[in-house]
């Protein structure tokens, strides 16, 4: 579905920005999108231009998101990023370049309200640093594998701003229970999904380990904060190895003092479950004593 209302005057750089990449006079005419609502109470429109838009539907069938309209939303826009150098240079200030911030990826800096652009071999993210919207450029023509890294990591700037709104990306599931919400959260391969969602609705939080009989009992807040800063990181690590060191530092502070606020909020309980048995009688019996 397009976008229904007409760009605001505080969105106008981000049309502008998509105007000189892709050269389009009305980019906005092409978009296409879903809705996604994060636990943080940000509200995303992931909209994208025809050429990548079967990337952006294979986002919206994995995180089960519906059509929607950007009115309203922050702006997470796709397109393909073939962008000729020179429209790339109308952005960058005379004397700005791109600054290698490892061997893989580089970053630049432009002239045009303050937009960042992080540039690697598949994608280039732009990202404004006075607003919220995000424009992905992903470097067509893409395997299979490499389009959906490309998307990963462009999420992770979603993760990034979840951050500092008091959320916090997890390597793990979100489930209801009875209204009310309950995190699953494995080591890496115990789960694959990632959510990012804040305390108020969480009952408890779960922490899985494969064993052969089913068994749920407290775990210590200390305990249960190294267990959650793992998860996070899981989920953040892509994208604290493509930042500089004050950058990755400043996330981590976040990430901590964020962790430690879930904890100390929400009970959290060591979870065996068995192939064959019945680990969820064992979650009911542990939110009775709540």
């Amino acid at each position: 579905m397009t976008p229904e209302a007409k760009p605001r005057d505080h969105r106008s750089g981000t049309w502008n920005l998509l105007r000189k990449i892709t050269g389009v006079a009305e980019p906005v005419s092409h978009l296409r999108g879903f809705t996604l609502q994060l636990g943080d109470g940000s509200h995303w429109w992931v909209g994208s231009m025809p050429a990548v838009s079967s990337w952006v539907e294979k986002l919206a069938s994995m995180l089960h998101l519906h059509p929607g309209t950007a009115d309203g939303a922050n702006l997470m826009v796709f397109l393909e990023g073939n962008t000729p150098l020179e429209r790339i240079k109308q952005l960058v200030a005379p004397e700005s370049d791109w600054v290698p911030l490892n061997r893989k990826i580089k970053r630049l800096v432009t002239s045009d309200s303050g937009w960042i652009a992080w540039d690697n071999s598949y994608l280039r993210v732009w990202y404004g640093m006075d607003l919220p919207d995000l424009v992905v450029e992903l470097k067509t023509p893409l395997s299979r594998n490499k389009g959906y890294d490309g998307i990963r990591f462009a999420l992770q700037f979603i993760f990034r701003q979840s951050l500092q709104r008091g959320g916090l990306p997890l390597h793990g599931a979100l489930v209801e229970h009875q209204g009310r919400g309950v995190l699953l959260v494995g080591t890496s391969g115990t789960g694959k999904q990632a959510e990012s969602q804040d305390s108020s609705s969480l009952a408890g939080i779960f922490f899985i380990e494969q064993s052969s009989s089913d068994e749920c009992f407290p775990m210590a807040p200390s305990k249960a904060l190294i267990e959650i800063i793992i998860a996070s990181q899981i989920v953040l690590n892509i994208h604290l190895w493509y930042c500089d060191s004050e950058e990755a530092r400043n996330i981590r502070a976040i990430m901590f003092d964020n962790a430690c606020k879930l904890v100390h909020q929400v009970p959290a309980f060591h979870l065996r479950v068995s192939l064959t048995g019945r680990f969820w009688e064992q979650i009911e019996t542990a939110l009775a004593g709540v």
